[in-house]
């Protein structure tokens, strides 16, 4: 990943409501702006798509907001960026931090327009979703015929649905929980 340091000004504070990381949390997700750059820093600007809500935001700041070298930490959860103002000769250990954390940063070169944010789903998690709906539905059915709830049948299908459907919410959840930021 080439570390380029940003001149790029950040954006102006957009707003959107997102049911972001699961139920429960609706919130109105702000674009942060902290005015001018702190005195003496350069900006690196990260494009983060797994970065929706501001549970995501807390767990990055509390990840790079005590490192030497880092001045300030903007968000865009809309447009999911982040503006890591810093003083530092390498942001490797920036994106090494996120990389820690689950993030993958992608590095938005200055004066090159990000990428549109993809709101497909790849082949593989279609996949990975119909088999588990498929599993759950044939582990409810298999309840229904056989009256027996507790099967190993029954358990064997639910135990399939959750790790097709559930495993990217399981590791969010274990990323949080290693890092103390409970959601």
């Amino acid at each position: 990943m080439n570390q380029v340091e940003q001149s790029k000004p950040a954006t102006a504070g957009q707003a959107h409501t997102d049911n972001c990381c699961g139920s429960g949390c609706h919130t109105t997700a702000t674009s942060k702006n902290n005015g001018p750059p702190p005195e003496g820093a350069n900006k690196v600007l990260y494009r983060i798509d797994r970065m929706d809500c501001p549970v995501e935001e807390q767990l990055i700041r509390k990840k790079l907001e005590p490192m030497p070298g880092v001045a300030r930490l903007d968000f865009n959860l809309f447009a999911r960026e982040l503006a890591v103002y810093h003083r530092l000769d390498n942001t490797r250990q920036v994106a090494d931090a996120l990389e820690s954390i689950g993030m993958s940063p992608v590095l938005i070169e200055a004066g090159v327009p990000a990428a549109a944010i993809s709101t497909a789903m790849d082949r593989k998690t279609k996949l990975l979703l119909v088999l588990g709906g498929l599993a759950a539905v044939a582990a409810e059915a298999a309840a229904w015929i056989t009256g027996q709830e507790e099967s190993w049948l029954v358990m064997a299908l639910s135990a399939l649905s959750i790790l097709t459907v559930g495993l990217p919410t399981l590791k969010k959840g274990w990323i949080a929980l290693k890092n103390l930021t409970l959601n």
